[in-house]
């Protein structure tokens, strides 16, 4: 007969028969094998559902459908976010001709969108199982460092486009750019000294999901107040140096344009050609010119781009940042705060969509160049992209503010150029011998001697039409 109580003893076992004995043997290495563990982790259960893995609040279900999808979304921004960063940065070291120092400032801050794009999974993981992140306190404290970091290479980059902007012929050092980059990140690590690194009070905060300097308290508030403001005045004035520097090349760039109609509305087409036929320096002067000015409107649009980047990073981070501000005792409801902090950690998915604009236009500008500065073969009238897409030359040429003179074809070319408020219509007509008459306004030429004029490889432009 086995007496089986809470506890087994020998005393509550009593033998019967050989049979009982090795019965009772197996029973008391169950209990020793099974039944005291799982006695033992029912009493020391409660403990950690409040401690180290579960959440008090809610023991029989620990995940709940609001904080799977959160997780969810968490984890699919922090993997987009991070794949585009990735191939960006790759693309700029492996592809020959991106890969210079004007570039370098760039990929910098796809290398720091990269990094605060890899926080998204420990977070992401922690709301799917509902758990505290270990090394809370250390990883809070760097990603505060990364974000300050990211916000004052804004800055870098003013300085580095302002630098790039008025010198034509810039070629920048590797250890120049080198240097900068590591003034960003002293710089940062002392802004965040007194901040996030020498305090180290970055805590988990169960209501939201992630570790970040507590809410609703007045010491941790005060901390939100001066890293906001770090951030603000980084952004704030890279938004006014690039806005400055929008507008400067705006109006050099509307200068040209009234220069130009001024030019065609003040010569006609015989003293134009004669100009032209006489003056030999003149095409290299002109040739000058328009390789200032597509400097000058390649930066306007890579400007344009920078002011997007700064625009977009607001757009991410304010939100959280204005509910901070104007939540000082944290009793607005938590799902918002668990919204926009996701929000504002999905602002690196941005970043390679400019990266692959600026790509873009560095890459399309040097194929223009390249078609319009060659001399050793006539210029083609329209060129195809690898999609077959047809795009006048003339029209790209002008949208970089390059000029397409060195036109080798029998037949005059007709180009359409518009400018704001109004349209010229040019005509470039192939330049006779001396020996022949000058060109009329129609294709037809005719020589005086009777002779079939020849043709060379300079062009004149005979006005047509202004509208």
């Amino acid at each position: 007969m086995i007496l089986i109580s809470g506890e087994f003893t020998n005393e509550d076992i009593s033998i019967d028969s050989s049979d009982e004995v090795l019965i009772s043997v197996v029973l008391l290495g169950f209990q020793a094998a099974f039944l005291k563990p799982i006695a033992i982790w029912r009493v020391r259960m409660p403990e950690k559902m409040n401690g180290t893995l579960f959440d008090s609040r809610n023991d029989t279900a620990p995940l709940t459908g609001d904080r799977y999808a959160e997780a969810i979304v968490l984890l699919t921004v922090g993997f987009i976010s991070s794949s585009g960063n990735f191939v960006s940065l790759i693309a700029v070291i492996l592809y020959s001709r991106l890969r210079c120092t004007s570039m370098a400032i760039l990929c910098h801050h796809c290398f720091l969108d990269l990094s605060k794009s890899l926080y998204c999974f420990p977070f992401g993981l922690d709301l799917l199982g509902y758990r505290k992140t270990d090394y809370c306190n250390l990883i809070g404290s760097t990603y505060v460092f990364l974000m300050t970091t990211s916000a004052y290479n804004f800055l870098a980059l003013v300085v580095h486009e302002e630098y790039e902007l008025t010198s034509s012929y810039y070629a920048g050092e590797g250890w120049c750019v080198l240097f900068g980059i590591a003034i960003i990140w002293f710089m940062s690590l002392l802004l965040n000294l007194g901040v996030s690194i020498i305090p180290s009070n970055t805590k988990y905060i169960e209501e939201i999901g992630n570790c970040m300097f507590p809410y609703g308290k007045k010491e941790s508030y005060a901390v939100h107040i001066v890293w906001i403001s770090l951030v603000t005045c980084a952004v704030a004035l890279s938004f006014k140096n690039f806005l400055q520097m929008y507008r400067r090349i705006s109006c050099v760039k509307q200068t040209f344009r009234w220069g130009t109609i001024h030019d065609f509305l003040a010569s006609n087409a015989e003293s134009l050609a004669e100009i032209i036929d006489d003056e030999k320096g003149n095409g290299k002067d002109k040739f000058l010119r328009g390789k200032t000015m597509s400097h000058y409107l390649f930066h306007l649009r890579r400007v344009l781009v920078y002011i997007c980047m700064i625009t977009s990073f607001a757009l991410f981070w304010y939100p959280l940042f204005l509910l901070t501000i104007v939540d000082f005792f944290f009793q607005e409801p938590k799902l918002l705060y668990r919204l926009l902090t996701i929000f504002a950690w999905s602002q690196p998915i941005m970043t390679p969509v400019f990266i692959v604009t600026i790509l873009r236009d560095v890459k399309f500008k040097e194929h223009i160049i390249r078609d319009l500065s060659s001399n050793l073969l006539p210029m083609k009238t329209e060129i195809k992209s690898r999609k077959s897409e047809n795009r006048e030359i003339g029209g790209s040429a002008f949208h970089f503010g390059i000029e397409n003179e060195h036109f080798d074809q029998d037949e005059a070319i007709t180009v359409e150029t518009s400018f704001i408020g109004s349209s010229v219509r040019t005509e470039y007509v192939p330049k006779v011998d001396s020996s022949s008459v000058r060109s009329t306004p129609t294709r037809q030429h005719s020589s005086s001697a009777g002779s079939t004029p020849t043709h060379s490889k300079s062009p004149r432009v005979k006005i047509v039409s202004v509208v």
